[in-house]
């Protein structure tokens, strides 16, 4: 006699408190014609189950002038039971914008929304849409600055 057992395999585990996300991701601004690319890179420690936070750190290149950005950064991922898992994460980071005649600082907020896949125990991906609101003109090129971009971003993650 034989007896068959089929069970969905998730890979919540990998994103338990005993592991650390490394985020490296490649993001464009869609607002303009031309897309401003933009690489960041985030270190998650898993607070909670599916529950992470840690420092962020992001440079854009527009032609004539460069944005660099770190701050900290948190996301939550949830339906931990399956191979593709939506998440949200959000947080604040100081930025410096050079070039050009534009040289500014301030404070940003940002926000996503996306779905992350898992392939492995020590490796995944995700894509996300990516806003920021800045309290200053840090956005843009010298002749049209502004204080808000939308982008899309996709990334590559290491589970430590």
């Amino acid at each position: 006699m034989t007896v068959l057992v089929l069970t969905q395999v998730g890979y919540g585990s990998v994103l338990s408190t005993d592991r650390h996300d490394l985020t490296l991701s490649l993001a464009a601004d869609i607002q303009r014609d031309v897309a401003a690319p933009s690489l960041k890179a985030f270190y998650g420690i898993f607070l909670l189950r599916g529950l992470e936070a840690g420092p962020q750190v992001s440079w854009a290149h527009d032609p004539g002038m460069s944005l660099a950005q770190a701050g900290l950064h948190l996301e939550r991922t949830t339906d931990l039971n399956k191979s593709i898992l939506p998440y949200i994460g959000g947080g604040i980071s100081y930025g410096q914008v050079r070039g050009g005649d534009k040289d500014d600082e301030g404070m940003i907020l940002h926000g996503e929304i996306g779905v992350k896949g898992i392939t492995s125990e020590a490796f995944g991906w995700s894509i996300s849409l990516v806003g920021e609101q800045a309290d200053s003109d840090l956005f843009g090129p010298e002749d049209a600055p502004r204080r808000t971009t939308l982008g899309l971003q996709v990334s590559l993650r290491f589970y430590l």
